[in-house]
């Protein structure tokens, strides 16, 4: 009977299943466990080693201040906020997904035993089901971990924004990094089931994974979601570390935007560089091309 062999869809089948997967499994643990220690490490340190907000200012204040032995401090700290963690995080998702997906069904086909597990089962989708449960139970689990750790070293970073709303290190931190996980162990799983090949599978899919990591950010926001907002709104630096940035221009009083060389032809004596800037900004609004913060769930959700 199909329910009692231990392929068949019963809890009995699940450490068979991992065995089988193990290697694969243990390195995507691994790897998000050494992540999340490592971004939980720097977090730890920028918090405890923070320079006061008055220290901070006095040393940024000016060019060449984070030079003087006063503000040796500052310039560490700064130095260690700005981490290049974030870009093995951002990698981790496509990687993980890609590796788990690539070898679910070619490595069964390749070591014979999918077509024994097939006739016990009685079903290729209970067969695959308890598979992709493993797997996407490892993911999920292992990239919330990753998102939490990530996340706390975002808010050790700018301590005045929320991390949660905020488009600051977007796609390497948070829940996208789950969700982009998912979808690679999904294309990874599919072009697995139809070339039923380890090698050709893991290079088709990791092929994908790239061009996808290279679609994502030019495809940023996904949809409506950039706003033309005055400079002088965004004084406030949690402001500014929470949004996302674009192109700048400047706002004529018809509501049109105008590019600076746009905004040049329009001054009455554009051949004069000083006499132009000074009517561009007498007479004309400083606005940027922003996604603010605000939006971040919106963004998330059409992602």
């Amino acid at each position: 009977e199909a329910v009692s062999v231990p392929w068949a869809w019963s809890p009995r089948a699940y450490p068979l299943v991992a065995k089988t997967m193990r290697f694969e499994l243990s390195a995507v643990v691994i790897a998000c466990v050494a992540l999340t220690v490592a971004a939980l490490a720097i977090g730890l340190l920028l918090d405890t080693a923070r320079p006061s907000d008055v220290h901070l200012d006095e040393c940024t204040a000016t060019d060449g201040g984070l030079e003087a032995p006063a503000c040796s401090d500052v310039a560490l700290w700064l130095t260690v906020r700005e981490t290049d963690l974030g870009r093995l995080v951002g990698a981790l998702p496509f990687l993980a997904g890609v590796v788990l997906g690539s070898v679910v069904v070619p490595r069964e086909i390749e070591q014979r035993a999918a077509q024994l597990a097939w006739s016990l089962t009685g079903a290729r989708a209970r067969w695959l089901a308890a598979r992709v449960a493993i797997c996407l139970s490892v993911l999920a689990i292992s990239c919330l971990v990753v998102a939490a750790g990530t996340d706390y070293l975002e808010g050790a970073r700018y301590p005045g924004v929320d991390p949660l709303v905020s488009l600051s290190e977007y796609g390497n931190r948070g829940v996208p990094l789950a969700v982009r996980a998912f979808a690679a162990f999904s294309w990874a799983l599919l072009i697995g089931a139809i070339l039923p090949r380890q090698l050709p599978a893991l290079l088709v899919s990791g092929c994908i994974a790239v061009a996808v990591g290279f679609a994502l950010p030019a495809a940023f926001p996904y949809g409506d979601g950039w706003r033309w907002i005055p400079v002088a709104e965004l004084s406030d630096p949690s402001t500014q570390h929470a949004s996302r940035f674009g192109s700048s221009g400047f706002l004529d009083r018809n509501g049109a935007v105008l590019t600076y060389r746009e905004a040049l032809a329009a001054a009455p004596d554009p051949l004069d560089a000083g006499a132009a800037d000074t009517w561009i900004y007498d007479h004309l609004t400083p606005v940027v091309l922003v996604v603010p913060g605000s939006g971040s769930v919106g963004v998330v959700l059409r992602e």
